[in-house]
């Protein structure tokens, strides 16, 4: 049977991008498209005897983040409150970088190698690139992604909940932690600072919060993606 020629059976857990999540609708036919469209990406390319799983949604519980925030200008809460959630998504599931033919090959690896494998739209995925995802999360980490952020002048407080200290959070199984940052602002839960006085104070709703767009990453694909070797140069003719 096809079942006992297949060597290897790989279990897949996606992490829909939140700047795709952000441009849809997110309901439960969306993300069965986006697994069955990564199910099938997958297995188009995979290698003889090997078979990938359809692919199960990481489920995101969000949490809410406390304390304060000083910055150097108010002009630049836009920018820093959205490299601050950036660098804590990528934090607590790192975002995955592809590379093209010629980058892989100047590193040294072998063509052999770099075709032994599924070839996607951009490129391919060295394995140190996979992340884990990190499912406990403590004030004290958060806190030094936070404070490295350029224009943060200190943090302050930071605490998973407003009426008590807890500074840890623990994700269940095939669970990813968010934090909701708008209403987090405007309820001051999360209170912004600049030069002593609240950047946001008054706001009505969380529509008042401006906080940077989230980036799909493009410097994370190789601007000269390539999926195969350049053709030498002279007379020849392409065979199929």
């Amino acid at each position: 049977s096809l079942i006992s020629e297949v060597s290897r059976i790989y279990r897949v857990h996606l992490s829909i991008d939140p700047a795709i999540l952000d441009a849809v609708d997110t309901t439960p036919e969306t993300i069965e498209l986006l697994c069955k469209q990564a199910f099938f990406l997958l297995n188009k390319s995979r290698n003889w005897g090997e078979l990938f799983l359809f692919p199960k949604a990481i489920s995101r519980t969000t949490k809410q983040l406390c304390g304060s925030i000083e910055i150097d200008h108010a002009k630049n809460a836009k920018r820093i409150l959205g490299e601050i959630r950036e660098d804590i998504e990528n934090y607590i599931f790192p975002r995955i970088k592809q590379n093209g033919y010629e980058t892989l090959s100047k590193e040294g690896i072998e063509t052999n190698e770099i075709f032994n494998g599924p070839v996607l739209e951009n490129g391919w995925i060295k394995d140190e690139a996979l992340g884990e995802i990190t499912s406990t999360i403590r004030t004290e980490e958060i806190g030094q992604i936070i404070a490295n952020i350029k224009g943060v002048n200190y943090v302050d407080n930071l605490s998973f909940r407003l009426s008590e200290e807890v500074t840890e959070l623990t994700a269940k199984k095939n669970e990813l932690i968010t934090f909701e940052w708008l209403n987090a602002i405007k309820d001051q839960s999360l209170v912004i600072t600049s030069k002593g006085e609240d950047v946001y104070f008054g706001a009505n709703s969380g529509l008042e919060v401006s906080i940077g767009a989230r980036a799909l990453n493009l410097e994370d694909i190789d601007s000269s993606i390539q999926i195969q070797p350049d053709l030498p140069e002279g007379s020849y003719r392409e065979i199929d």
